[in-house]
């Protein structure tokens, strides 16, 4: 028996063991709906590489990580602002949805490595979508860029384009196209775009002048002797004119070469930017661009959903010209490939830099009877 105070009175009190909650019970809801975002983003199927980055990030074993993965232990608000900083999971996204305010993901492309992080960031939507069996609208003031991605040469020029004269990166001044400054990685990432958007649902919105903004680069870069080789310039227009004859066999056919669904509209109207509304399984996308070529990303319920409701109206008010519509879709394709075919002339006819450019047949959209 122990011993007993003098002046203490009463039985000497036993310890009583601390009463563990069951794990089932602890729960972060904020937290967990947190995580599953990150998971959802990154595509991460199983918790072993989250574990990993969050044992590193926060400098903790990695049965601490599993903890706050498990809902045992909170994370603190430093953790959670590096998670979403790596994983580019905004908290703010957790926020109640609320009509007036949206969140807003910008980032300016100022360097070749931003530029291809912005593809990267591409890709990874349009695999999810194209995984998920999702949709894809896309209102376009020019040729939407993945089909751009096709043929490496005219995806090095337009990119050769964007960095040097939307983006005016240094490292392109005072240069003319040579398809050798564009790096491999970006040219295999673009042609990666390229293949991933034939593997989705999409409808889109052209204009007449939809393929008016590449045909002016040509023509510019011509003019300021940025372009000096007439055959290269034939192939890059050739090339453009190949992907234009492969969207009117999709119009045609209502569907990509994957089988994908595709529909396309023709607006009369000037949609004065590309808008794009992509919506996967549980998540959806709202793309505006903004300033040239930076984009304004946001995947506010609200917002969407209102994104979604402005370019089904959009349709609504544009000519249907996928499937049965075989005049209206012929008269769309040749008009404008007789801007390529005027564009591939004037080159033809100007001499300033030299060489002759070879014969070929003209550009023309074919019809079908399959």
């Amino acid at each position: 028996m122990g011993r007993r105070r003098k002046d203490f009175i009463g039985p000497i009190p036993q310890k009583v063991a601390k009463k563990e909650t069951p794990l089932e019970s602890i729960e972060f809801p904020i937290q967990k709906q947190f995580l599953n975002a990150i998971k959802t983003n990154a595509s991460i199927e199983g918790t072993f590489d989250m574990v990993a980055v969050m044992a590193e990030l926060f400098g903790v074993s990695n049965d601490s990580a599993y903890r706050r993965i498990r809902g045992v232990s909170a994370l603190s608000l430093d953790e959670a602002v590096l998670l979403s900083k790596h994983y580019e999971v905004p908290l703010t996204s957790l926020l109640p949805t609320q009509e007036e305010n949206t969140v807003f993901n910008y980032k300016v492309l100022n360097s070749m490595a931003t530029f291809k992080k912005y593809l990267e960031g591409l890709l990874k939507i349009l695999d999810k979508v194209s995984k998920e069996d999702g949709q894809l609208m896309y209102a376009a003031d020019d040729v939407p860029l993945f089909y751009h991605f096709k043929h490496k040469e005219h995806a090095a020029f337009k990119m050769f384009a964007w960095l040097r004269t939307v983006l005016q990166l240094p490292e392109f001044d005072d240069v003319s196209f040579d398809i050798s400054l564009i790096p491999a990685d970006l040219l295999e990432l673009g042609e990666e775009l390229h293949n991933t958007y034939t593997k989705v649902n999409s409808t889109e919105i052209w204009t007449p002048r939809s393929a008016d903004a590449t045909l002016t680069q040509i023509n510019r870069y011509w003019q300021m002797g940025l372009l000096k080789d007439k055959q290269q310039t034939a192939r890059i227009v050739s090339e453009f004119a190949d992907v234009l004859l492969d969207i009117q066999k999709m119009t045609y056919r209502g569907q990509k070469g994957t089988g994908a669904t595709y529909k396309l509209y023709q607006s009369n109207d000037p949609v004065g930017t590309n808008y794009v509304f992509a919506k996967a399984k549980e998540q959806q996308y709202c793309y505006i661009r903004v300033q040239s070529f930076n984009t304004i990303v946001t995947q506010g319920e609200v917002f969407c959903k209102d994104a979604e409701e402005f370019l089904r109206s959009h349709l609504d008010t544009s000519m249907f010209i996928t499937g049965s519509n075989e005049g209206a879709r012929l008269t769309f394709f040749n008009n404008l490939l007789m801007k390529l075919e005027n564009t591939i002339t004037n080159i033809r006819e100007d001499d300033r830099w030299g060489k002759q450019i070879a014969h070929r047949e003209p550009f023309f959209v074919e019809t079908y009877t399959e």
